[in-house]
């Protein structure tokens, strides 16, 4: 057949023989045609799908074996084998299959996370928290990332840090809060693990910084004030006011749900836009100088907002960012 050992199908399941019959140890790269190789791995990872699909892990971790005989830089087959010995507390052979994996995809998001559950179970928090940084990194708008952040940082006792990562997560998908049937198992009880520990520390931080502002102004929060710490706490639903303004963080009553302000509302309207022509002078000058170290990058956004990132449609150079000065934005901006 010009073949010097064909490959023969049977049942899905390739094996080979040579010309006397006798079977040859199989799965040897060089006992196929080069051409036909692939079509054999095709063959096995088709097998192994249907065998993951009807709840036969075992089984298809042996044909993912299998194929890593012939193949074995098979991303698929060392990423199934890295999670089964996962699964099975092999955590070493873990974490030895997700580094050889990494070194063939190390852009992948996922296989970074893998990495960090795995170290974590070695009792390698540290480790860990570089894995899911870089998988953070790689891929910043997935919740489950910053979920995991924060498990990890929980483990090291972090817990000001633990909460801020659950609340990117929450940020980034508002439906972990609810820890919905549909979720999948794994990550609904990281969810529901999440907010039990970190809920009462969040609600705690709350009354007392309540306490604190009345306490240094001598007396309550105005009404409305209560009413937004009741929503931000979860006790009250916000009062939406209009259909188009729905904010889905930090909702404050009262405002009024309007697309612009008059110029005639503000007094201090006047003295604002005197200073316009150095307002605009400064930042004219900072647009040369947004990459330096200590100077943040333009704002960017996911989804819808992508082709906006970097763009000067729409960018911002903050002289304070959450509430802390930017220094050197500040000192080249003194009016």
């Amino acid at each position: 057949m010009g073949n010097r050992h064909p490959a023969i199908r049977r049942k899905g399941v390739c094996s080979v023989t040579g010309n006397s019959g006798t079977p040859h140890q199989p799965w040897r790269a060089e006992d196929f045609p080069q051409a036909e190789l692939p079509d054999q791995i095709a063959t096995l990872d088709a097998g192994a799908d249907a065998l993951v699909a009807r709840g036969r892990l075992a089984d298809a971790e042996a044909v993912y074996r299998r194929i890593l005989e012939v193949a074995p830089h098979n991303i698929r087959a060392l990423t199934f084998i890295a999670m089964r010995a996962f699964d099975a507390g092999r955590y070493e052979e873990s974490v030895a299959l997700l580094q050889q994996t990494l070194k063939l995809d190390p852009t992948r998001s996922t296989l970074h996370r893998n990495l960090a559950l795995a170290r974590l179970a070695q009792g390698l928090p540290g480790k860990a928290l570089e894995s899911i940084d870089r998988a953070i990194e790689l891929d910043p708008e997935l919740a489950l990332n910053h979920l995991h952040r924060g498990i990890i940082l929980e483990n090291q006792g972090r817990e000001t840090d633990a909460l801020a990562s659950f609340g990117r997560a929450l940020a980034r998908d508002p439906t972990l809060k609810l820890a919905p049937p549909d979720l999948p198992p794994r990550v609904r009880a990281l969810a529901q693990r999440a907010l039990g520990h970190l809920a009462p520390i969040l609600l705690a931080r709350i009354d007392e910084a309540h306490k604190a502002v009345e306490t240094t102004h001598g007396k309550p929060l105005p009404e409305r004030a209560r009413l937004f710490v009741q929503i931000f706490k979860g006790e009250k639903p916000p009062p939406y006011e209009a259909p188009t303004q729905r904010p889905g963080f930090l909702f404050y009553p009262g405002l009024g749900a309007r697309p612009w302000f008059e110029r005639g509302e503000f007094d201090w309207i006047h003295a604002f836009e005197s200073a316009s022509p150095a307002i605009r002078s400064e930042f004219e000058k900072l647009e040369d100088t947004l990459q330096e170290p200590g100077i943040p990058a333009r704002a960017s956004a996911p989804g819808r907002w992508q082709h906006l990132a970097g763009s000067l449609d729409w960018s911002r150079i903050p002289l304070f960012q959450a509430g802390i000065p930017v220094p050197k934005i500040i000192q080249r901006c003194p009016e």
